[in-house]
This record gives structure tokens, sequence and C-alpha cells, in this order.
């Protein structure tokens, strides 16, 4: 049978939590990670969110080397992935110590450690194990070498980890953790326990791969003089100052408090933009400072060539708190980071470039949540004749504001007569819904033609029929019996028994999605039929001559059209075209702005994310586009 097992319901108690919600990423996060860690059993882990319809499938039958080929996807590989498995003895106990490993190109350290399943974000006696494991086992395959000449300084430990992507999972009897949260194991006999195996199993790698070993050691020695080139850089870059708490950038416009807790610095994109931001700004707790064009992808670079740049330098400088393995959050000047820069596709690179300094270079800024993300408005609204407007974030808050504006002067009338003002506000809420609904079907799912749906449900309700597509057989609208059948055919009979199960897995989830997206349009539709919808024609009276249609969706741009009468739209291309006074009011007033807060739940995908975006390898990217492209909900071109 296959009902065998055990069900487990779990409902938060009001009383201890603070919210009874429950965050879809970070179940998602810790089910992926369990998956990687026993899925060499075979376990697979399929979570479904029924709020929403969303769902996902975990199953990594090759556990750590695939956690592995995935955290280094967008990375130039320069060894295989190195997998270790051993069970040892220590005290009488059994201890099972599993490690996977790759180097890459790249000059970041990845490494990530488990104790019993638990992940130990603050590593502990396994991780120090590791390390030193992998420093005499590469050193001692040096010295057997020819590359280290007699002269040169050996690699550090830092060196060896350069580029090194890892998984530590050891299973051990009785463990004993620092802290509540078990973020760090402090088991003294896991450090040789783990050591020793690395040791053993590492070494012989290293022998019977004479090539991979020399690329690995190769590596630690540029990383070596990397490190060393970084120091002279770093040293003559403390003589001009720029790692120095104790000066300041002559570009930073700098405040006037000196309390962490109320301080904000602004990495502004542009001396124009920054020109009306130190001019709009609040001195007394508020700094700025402009950066020249793009800076430096930190991704590509080493830490001497980062050093090197100049508006990475001031950077540094500002924040005061060094950078790199000599960091100290303890230090930063400023309570809050703040990047503001264009709402368009070149402040959206900026953005994410100074977030890949900051991920890579100062990530204890991003763990602390010091880093916020500004949000400039890209509308300004003003009734005709009024002094003051109202500042709109996108097109989405445009459309609803004028929407706003029609509904005193506007009137629809339709066969049963004119619309009562609850009625017709009522409406536009609704057929919004709608057609926020329509749109995204349109756009982002190829195939499914929503609008067909909505006909074929009351041909005669009015909604827009250029929008069918003849001869496409589609899922979307299959009756839900025929739905049923299917999933039970693919879900039981291919899923669970292994027959083309990836292939069934994944139609049965686009499936559902449809499905899913289909509610949300009938719900769209009932709640305009109970707005009290009837058959077209219909009018809309309030702009400069009646305007007649069928189509009820066609009602929206004419109400529009009546709201943009009575008002005029200012459009923002960058930060540099808004006064100083409109700046402080929209992006920097403490009571009225809105910030995002930049928050790190997931370092691995975080990790993987920057890779894949701004590293050498462009095949992954090329994916990534392609496999999302019909998700792309503003595109700049």
């Amino acid at each position: 049978t296959e009902k065998t097992g055990t069900k487990v319901s779990f409902l938060p108690d009001k009383e201890i939590f603070q919210h009874d919600e429950f965050d879809y990423t970070y179940v998602h996060n810790r089910l992926r990670e369990m998956a990687y860690l026993m899925g060499a059993s075979g376990l697979r882990i399929l979570l479904e969110d029924e709020r929403t319809g969303k769902q996902d499938s975990f199953h990594f039958p090759e556990g750590l080397v695939a956690y592995i080929h995935d955290l280094t996807e967008g990375k130039q590989a320069i060894t295989e992935i190195l997998h270790f498995e051993r069970t040892v003895q220590h005290g009488g106990k059994d201890y099972g110590v599993e490690i996977a490993l790759r180097y890459t190109n790249d000059w970041n350290e990845g490494v990530f450690s488990f104790a019993n399943n638990i992940r130990t974000k603050e590593g502990g006696t396994h991780l120090s194990g590791f390390r030193s494991g992998l420093t005499r086992s590469l050193n001692a395959w040096l010295k057997q070498s020819d590359l280290l000449k007699k002269s040169a300084e050996a690699p550090s430990g830092d060196d060896y980890r350069a580029g090194l992507h890892a998984v530590i999972s050891i299973k051990i009897p009785d463990p004993q953790f620092e802290g509540q949260t078990k973020g760090k194991l402090g088991s003294r006999e896991a450090a040789s326990v783990v050591e020793g195996v690395l040791n053993d199993m590492l070494g012989s790698w290293l022998d019977n791969h004479p090539e991979a070993a020399r690329a690995v050691l190769r590596k630690a020695l540029l990383a070596r003089d990397a490190r060393e080139a970084a120091r002279k850089q770093r040293d003559l870059v403390r003589r001009k100052g720029a790692l120095s708490s104790g000066s300041l950038p002559g570009k930073l416009a700098d405040c006037q408090s000196r309390d962490r807790a109320e301080t904000e610095l602004y990495i502004v994109e542009g001396d124009s933009a920054g020109g009306s931001a130190k001019t709009g700004r609040d001195r007394r707790f508020q700094a700025i400072l402009p950066l020249k064009g793009k800076i430096l992808n930190v991704e590509k670079n080493s830490a001497n060539r980062i050093l090197a740049n100049q508006e990475l330098q001031t950077m540094i400088q500002a924040i005061g708190a060094s950078v790199g393995d000599d960091f100290d959050v303890e230090k930063v000047r400023y309570g809050k980071i703040i990047i503001m820069t264009d709402a368009d596709v070149d402040g959206s690179h900026i953005r994410t470039l100074i977030l890949t300094f900051l991920f890579r270079q100062m990530r204890p800024l991003v763990e602390a949540g010091l880093v916020y993300v500004a949000q400039p408005p890209l509308f300004l609204l003003k009734k005709k004749g009024a002094k003051r407007g109202t500042y709109l974030a996108n097109e989405s808050e445009l459309s609803k504001s004028l929407l706003d504006l029609a509904l005193p002067t506007a009137e629809v009338e339709h066969p049963g007569g004119v619309l009562a003002k609850k009625n017709l506000a009522a409406l536009t809420e609704a057929l919004a819904a709608l057609e926020k609904s329509l749109l995204a079907l349109r756009s982002r799912r190829r195939g499914v033609n929503a609008a067909e749906y909505l006909l074929a449900e009351n041909p005669k309700n009015g909604l827009p029929t250029d929008l069918i597509q003849e001869g496409e057989e589609n899922h979307f609208f299959w009756s839900a019996e025929k739905r049923e059948q299917f999933l039970a055919d693919h879900a039981e009979a291919k899923v669970w028994t292994g027959v083309d199960s990836e292939v069934a897995r994944e139609e049965a989830g686009l499936l559902a999605f449809h499905f899913h997206e289909r509610d949300l349009v009938q719900e769209a539709v009932d709640k305009v039929r109970a707005a009290g919808l009837d058959v077209g024609p219909f009018v809309v009276r309030g702009g400069k001559e009646p305007f007649s249609t069928n189509q009820l969706l066609a009602v929206l741009p004419a109400l529009r059209a009546v709201g943009q009468k009575g008002a005029d739209v200012q459009r923002y291309k960058g930060l540099g075209e808004m006064n100083p006074d409109q700046l402080w009011e929209s992006t920097m007033d403490p009571e009225k702005r809105s910030l995002v807060r930049i928050v790190l739940e997931d370092a691995f995908e975080a990790d993987r994310i920057f890779s894949m975006l701004m590293g050498d390898e462009t095949e992954p990217r090329r994916r990534y586009i392609e496999e999302n492209a019909l998700e792309v909900s503003s595109l700049d071109i």
C-alpha cells in the first residue's frame, strides 16, 4: 500500500507566536537543505502552499554532490566535484563524516557546515578541523611538487580556500552546541575526526590526480600573490587615508551627528543627483556620497584590483570599517547605508554592482541589516491649479490615482441606466483587478488565453474578443473533471513510480499553476458581476466627448482619460531631474519615504545568484534569461 507513514499537523499558538503566517521562502530553503543532506537515501520532499498554489519538489539523489553542483553554477570550475564519505570510531562511538568540495576560478570562499543536519551558520569545531586538514594536505603536496620556489612564502590557509566551495556534514553522537540557536558546534572531538578523514581522503585524491592537484596549488599561489599585492595596495591606500576612519573622502558631504543610531549614508548615482541630495537633505543626520559612473564588478576581480579602484576606495573610506577580511561592522560610521539610483536599467545595474561589492567585501554589513535601497518615485501627479501633488512609485499607482480622480465627475451608462457612484467605484476596482490578471496571463504564460475562458463562461459580458486565439489546445480551459484525471494519472501513476517522473511533475505543476491563475481571474469576474455588470454598450461621460464601447474593459482607459483631463502628470527619468525639495519630500524624508531593507535570508541562493548574474560564465546567465523572459514586468528597451 502507498498509505503508510506519519502525518504531522502543526498550527502556531497565537498566544506564543507574534504572527501566524508561514514564510514560504524560509520553509523552502530549509527543506531544500534537508533534501541535499538526505538525498542519497532517496528522500523526496514535496512542498505545497495551499494559500497560493505554489509548489516545489526537492529530490537530489546525488546528495552533497548536487549541493556543490548547484552552489558553483555560473562559476568556472578548476576541479571536478570531490566527494568523501566515511564513518570512523572515536571514543567507542561512531562518527559519520561527509564532505563535498570543488575549486572554481573566482576568489570567494563558500563553505557551508552542518552537524546532525543542523545548519551551523557560525561554524565550529568541525569547520576548524576541515580547514586544518585542507591546509595540511595541500602543504604536504606542495612540498613534494616543484611549484614553490625555495625562497618563496607558502600559501596561507586563506589562500588555499580562495575559490573553494564546500559542504561539510558530520553525524555526531551527543553534540555540544554553543548558543540557543545551535549556530556553532562546540564538540572538541569533531575537529580531529574531520581533520583525520580529510587528510586521508584528500591526500589520496591529490596523489591520484596530479594535474588537478597542480591546478589547485597554482590557484593558491595566485591567491598568495594577489594577497600580497592587496596588502601593498592596502598600505598605499592607508597612506592616502582611504582605509582610515580618521579621514574622509572629499566627495562626501558628511552629517553633523555622530550617533550611529540615527545617521544615514546615501550612496547616490551621479554628481547631478548628488548635488540635489546634498541641498535637499537634513544635514544633521544624512550624509551624501555621489558616485561617478558604474563601479568595478568585484565578482570578476581580485582584492588588489578592488582596492585600486577609486570609486570603491571612496566608498570604503566613507563607511569607515575597512574591507574584506579586515572589515569590522562595529566600526561602521552610519546606522543606515542607503543606495539611491535612478529608476531605470542603468540605475538597476549600478545598484546591483554596489550590492555585489557589499555582499562580497562587506558581508557583515548586509547580515546586520544595515543596507537599504531608496525608492524614488516615477511620477508626480498634480490636480490642475494645485501647488502640491502626489508622488507615485510606478504605473500601477498612477493608474489607480487617475481612476480615483475620475470617479467624482465621470459617469458610466449601460442599457440598465447610469451606474450609481458606489457601484462605479466597486466596478472600477474589480475591473482593475481583472485587467491585471488578464495582462499577466497574456504576457507571462504563453498559450494561456484568459479572455477565451471568460467569453466561454459568459459570451455576452462584453470582454475583449480580440484576444482569442483559435485552434489552440490549452490546459487552461480543461474542465474540472479532465484536470483531476490528468493530475491523478501523472502525480500518482508516474511521479511516485518514477516513470517519466520529471516530465510528469513539470506538466502537473504547470497545470496546477494555470488553474490557480484561472481561479484569480474568476474571482475578479465575480466581483465585476457583483458591482452591477450588464450587457453593453457602455458610454463613459466626463471627458471631452462621450466614449462608447461594447467591451467592458475598454471602460477603464476611458475613465483614466477623464482623470487625466484634470491633472498634470510629470514623469521623472532620473534623480537629477528632481529639485532638492522634491527629492527630500519624496525619497529622503523619514516621515514619508519608502525604503527596501536588504536581508540575507538564504546565503546559498544569494551566492548562486550573484555568481550567475555577475560572474565570468555566460551560459548560466543566458539560460536564466531564457527561462524567465516571460516573467518580465518592466522592460526598458
